[in-house]
């Protein structure tokens, strides 16, 4: 199978969005409390509000349509009784000697 270099690009870029988003935890209002490093002046601004709930609004459903998009590609190379075995070894646990040829 052809590898798809776009979506590795989009999944590049919203891991990297993930980063900006948790490093965003110290200026948020909320986490004060909990935060021990707390940056107020930062927190009303508006332009910091839109770039975090953007971000917040559309990174992890990205994740979760690639995830489906190659679980079902994987359909294609994997035989059915293997392939819940296939996809947790892909996490790095052992779970079935099925493991299809590359």
């Amino acid at each position: 199978p052809n590898r798809f270099y776009d979506l590795d690009a989009l999944r590049a870029v919203a891991m990297l969005l993930g980063i900006v988003l948790h490093s965003s935890v110290f200026v948020r209002p909320e986490a004060q409390p909990l935060w021990p490093v707390h940056d107020s002046t930062v927190a009303d601004d508006p332009t910091y509000k839109l770039v975090v709930e953007t971000i917040h609004g559309f990174r992890m459903p990205v994740f979760f349509l690639l995830s489906g998009f190659f679980s079902a590609l994987s359909r294609n190379f994997v035989p059915e009784h293997a392939l819940c075995g296939f996809r947790v070894s892909g996490c790095g646990f052992k779970a079935s000697p099925h493991r299809p040829q590359q």
